[in-house]
C-alpha cells in the first residue's frame, strides 16, 4: 500500500495488488473511495509521485517482461448522469493514460523527482544490471505536452526519490551508500 499527498489537501492510498483507492479530504475530514488502479499498474513495481502544482498524481510502472505504463490520476469535471436516480456531479477522479516510458525492457527507474516549475519530472534509468555509465541515462517528462527529453548518459545523485529544498535550491535524497546526494 503507498500513500501519497495530492495537492494541499487531499492523502491518496493505493496498491499494485488491489484496484481499490481511497482518497481522504484533510480539509473535509472525508473519506472517498476512487477510481480502480487501472490494470496497467497492477501486479507491477509501481512509483507513485504527486505533480507540485495541482491534485495530479503519476504512476509509472514496469514489469519484467512487460510494456511499461505512465498512468495519471487527476480531478475532471463531468456533466453526464451515470443513473438517472444519481445526481449529477461537477468533477471525479479519473486515471488516464499517457506518454509510455521510453525505456528498453532491462531499463528500470532508479531514481526521480518532481521539478519545482510544477510541470516537470525528472527520471534516471539504470539497467537491471546496474548502474554503470554507459547504459545510465536521465529523462525528464512534460506533464502539459507528455513529452520526454533526453538529457545524457548520468543518473540523479541518490537513490529512489529526491526532494525539491527551496532554502538548497536543489534535491536531495539519500545516495546509495546512505550519504546524502544534492544536485
Amino acid at each position: 500500500m503507498a500513500f501519497t499527498a495530492l495537492g494541499n489537501s487531499h492523502i491518496l492510498a493505493a496498491s499494485n495488488k488491489h484496484p481499490a483507492t481511497l482518497v481522504y479530504d484533510t480539509d473535509t475530514a472525508g473519506l472517498i473511495t476512487g477510481p480502480p488502479v487501472p490494470d496497467e499498474l497492477q501486479d507491477a513495481y509501481t512509483i507513485f509521485l504527486p505533480a507540485a502544482d495541482d491534485d495530479t498524481l503519476y504512476a509509472f510502472a514496469y514489469f519484467l517482461t512487460e510494456p511499461q505504463a505512465v498512468e495519471v490520476l487527476s480531478l475532471s469535471s463531468t456533466t453526464e448522469d451515470l443513473h438517472s436516480s444519481v445526481p449529477t456531479m461537477d468533477w471525479s477522479w479519473i486515471w488516464r493514460s499517457t506518454a509510455p516510458l521510453p525505456f528498453t525492457q532491462h531499463e528500470r527507474i532508479c531514481s526521480y523527482a518532481a521539478h519545482p516549475d510544477g510541470r516537470t519530472i525528472f527520471l534516471s534509468a539504470c539497467t537491471m544490471f546496474g548502474c554503470v555509465r554507459q547504459s545510465a541515462r536521465t529523462l525528464s517528462f512534460d506533464t502539459g505536452r507528455s513529452e520526454w527529453t533526453p538529457h545524457g548518459h548520468w543518473v540523479l545523485p541518490f537513490m529512489d526519490r529526491g526532494h525539491f529544498d527551496s532554502y538548497l535550491d536543489a534535491w536531495v535524497g539519500l545516495h546509495e551508500d546512505g550519504y546524502t546526494g544534492a544536485c
